[in-house]
């Protein structure tokens, strides 16, 4: 909200031909759905940082965020410190995001407090509004470093109250994946059958696959620097 009043008082303008109900920030590569007031899903499909300096960059490409009726649910699990640490290293790390890990590796190579080798670059990242449906989509090349050259694409599309979450590798070979979601501490989740049940505010929120096994685990969450909670995570 800070950001967005600061927006107006610089006078700038709407981006011609976009609403503000499926918003496409190209300089940056972050897509923002948000079908009603207090609705919204903010997905990276940019680049890792500034190409001079990505010394603070996180492997988050493709993973998004979710707020539902003004409370957040699916949280990014932030930046707790800069020292280096295990901590330190499961926020830069693909462990700490919403996406798609291939072969319990990291999209980017991270390692140390701000070392940066091999980086995700984005593909083709779009969104778009068609009636009441709203999209985004994209891919990044950051595990076509390994055998069979496996790209990621990701396309999430909103309409009324469902979402989905399509996720392809594109490639060759055998290859382990895992699908982490970060659920907000405040947000309690239990399991069921073929799926999960997020509390969010008294209204239950269903997730569910269309394949495999959706698991229940732990995570951290760090909302602020120097701090840290532990939080679910759903994995598949």
């Amino acid at each position: 909200a800070e950001l967005a009043a600061y927006h107006q008082r610089l006078g700038a303008k709407p981006i011609p031909g976009r609403s503000e109900r499926a918003c496409v920030m190209p300089a940056s590569g972050y897509f923002r759905l948000a079908p009603r007031p207090g609705d919204v899903l903010i997905m990276d499909c940019g680049p890792i940082g500034p190409a001079y300096q990505p010394g603070h960059a996180h492997c988050d490409t493709l993973s998004f965020e979710l707020s539902l009726a003004g409370q957040r649910v699916i949280v990014d699990s932030g930046c707790s410190q800069y020292q280096d640490g295990e901590i330190r290293r499961y926020n830069r790390g693909s462990l700490g995001h919403n996406g798609l890990i291939i072969n319990g590796m990291d999209q980017s190579e991270v390692w140390g407090a701000h070392r940066v080798a091999r980086r995700a670059q984005p593909i083709n990242a779009t969104a778009w509004e068609a009636g009441e449906r709203l999209a985004c989509e994209g891919a990044h090349d950051g595990y076509a470093r390994l055998p069979g050259k496996p790209i990621h694409h990701r396309r999430i599309t909103w309409e009324g109250t469902r979402i989905e979450v399509q996720d392809r590798v594109e490639g060759r070979g055998e290859h382990d994946i895992e699908l982490r979601l970060h659920v907000h501490p405040d947000c309690p989740v239990r399991p069921i059958k073929n799926g999960a049940l997020i509390d969010v505010a008294g209204t239950p929120l269903l997730v569910h696959t269309l394949t495999g096994n959706l698991e229940l685990t732990h995570g951290w969450y760090c909302p602020h620097f120097g701090r840290r909670q532990e939080c679910v995570v759903i994995s598949l």
